[in-house]
């Protein structure tokens, strides 16, 4: 019998055997699905980007996952599929082991001048996968290796509930400023759940709460902030749910289920800190003592579409006025990061911002 400790270590269980019986109709579903969505999502898209959001879609919401058999899926830990990226890009395994239980995986050569810290996504239940390291990959090369690039290994929910991430992400960047790192040759960036991390870090430093961890001290603000597609909320009632619900990458059923797997840890009086979009106005102000600069980016088709938005103006409105928000035409959740599942990562116009933002950011 699979415990709940059983996903708190270095290795994830598999499926077990009824697990992989019950997903037998699922996949026996999935060549049809993928037709129907090639001819149904290919405005504007390649074939093979059409049928990869078909196939995630209709595996995530073909049946009631819970969070353990989705990391059970994904069979592997973070740490486990960077250095099964490494050995298959040829790539040094290069780790920090951080304290309370973080861990950097440094993508490329590990500096200390400049450095994009990266929080990946997964609505903090699933690890990182191999899209995320070729995209940082990718980005490391549009540098020639000027800037390290750097992954964050936090812990996963349900198992180890808020704020966990944020602590480990705080240890992350005081390792980077005890390295004598410059906060302003400091990038932090992530996509969902990490852009949300992005922000939970922010609001601890605008609004110290007791109950959170005490943030790292620093005497400038931070290059900036790179957030795709941030989780700012984590609710599924805004009208972008209801209609970019059958077109997003991400079904709503899985985002009620990545809800369902932080809500434990967020109580009322952090409710601000962890979920930034449904804080007051004014809640960001001094924004820009923390953050130089602010980019975001999102997909037209993508349920959170409304929420990051209106996350997007009140940033651009209380806290950086250097802040840009870019929807890309018909993209979906992640989609500077899913692209790359395709090997078409480098195409997209959300890509190309990104990079001539970090460029610019970092006086490259």
């Amino acid at each position: 019998m699979v415990s709940l400790d059983d996903y708190r270590g270095n290795t994830i269980p598999p499926l077990t055997l009824w697990q992989k019986i019950k997903v037998v109709p699922l996949l026996l579903a999935l060549p049809l699905a993928v037709v129907i969505g090639v001819f149904r999502e290919n405005r504007g898209r390649s074939w093979r980007r059409a049928a990869r959001i078909a196939a995630v879609r209709h595996v995530l919401r073909g049946r009631a996952w819970t969070p353990w058999e989705l990391k059970s899926a994904a069979r592997e830990t973070t740490a486990q599929a960077y250095a099964t990226w490494a050995r298959k890009a040829d790539a040094e395994v290069l780790t920090d082991e951080l304290p309370e239980g973080a861990k950097l995986h440094w993508i490329g050569p590990r500096r200390m001048d400049r450095v994009l810290l990266y929080l990946h996504g997964g609505g903090y239940v699933f690890p990182a996968r191999n899209d995320y390291f070729d995209m940082l990959a990718s980005l490391q090369k549009e540098y020639d290796g000027a800037v390290g690039i750097a992954m964050l290994h936090y812990s996963l929910a349900p198992e180890y509930p808020f704020p966990t991430q944020l602590r480990q992400a705080f240890a992350a960047i005081e390792h980077l400023l005890d390295k004598g790192l410059s906060p302003s040759n400091i990038i932090i960036a992530g996509d969902s759940a990490g852009g949300n991390l992005a922000l939970q870090v922010a609001s601890q430093i605008l609004h110290p709460h007791p109950s959170l961890p005490t943030a790292p001290t620093f005497q400038e603000p931070f290059g900036g902030a790179l957030l795709i597609s941030p989780w700012a909320e984590f609710g599924t009632d805004a009208p972008s749910y209801a209609r970019n619900g059958a077109r997003d990458l991400v079904p709503v059923c899985t985002y009620r289920l990545f809800e369902d797997a932080v809500r434990p840890g967020v109580t009322p009086a952090l409710q601000h800190h962890l979920e930034p979009g449904r804080a007051p106005r004014g809640w960001w102000n001094g924004l820009e003592r923390v953050y130089g600069r602010v980019l975001i980016t999102a997909g037209e088709h993508e349920a959170l579409i409304d929420q990051i938005q209106a996350a997007a103006a009140a940033i651009a409105e209380d806290g950086v006025g250097d802040t840009t928000a870019f929807v890309l035409p018909g993209g979906v959740h992640e989609d500077f990061v899913e692209a790359f599942g395709s090997g078409e990562g480098e195409r997209g116009d959300d890509y190309k911002l990104a990079v001539s933002w970090v460029s610019a950011t970092l006086r490259l």
